[in-house]
């Protein structure tokens, strides 16, 4: 009977240990989604632009060029959103 209720334990912290391995995959999964705070300190302003692009052209290969000929600067005082995968 005691190693029947052995072995019944057993089972019971195997399954815990898989459950909590399967809690762990999740959590560093949402971990990735963590937003973190930044905070960006102005440092002053710079003369001109201090990113420049003159005569930018993309399209994907095979298909119609997306736009040609393209310019712009930004000065230090722009302000730049960067959109990734999941917007």
């Amino acid at each position: 009977a005691s190693i029947n209720k052995m072995m019944m334990k057993q089972k019971q912290a195997d399954k815990l240990k898989e459950e909590a391995a399967e809690k762990h995959e999740e959590w560093a999964a949402l971990e990735e989604d963590i937003e973190l705070p930044i905070k960006l300190d102005a440092g002053g302003q710079l003369p001109g632009n201090v990113v420049q692009l003159r005569d930018v052209s993309f399209g994907y290969q095979g298909c119609p060029t997306l736009f040609a000929n393209v310019e712009f600067g930004l000065t230090s005082q722009s302000r730049v959103v960067m959109l990734g995968e999941n917007g």
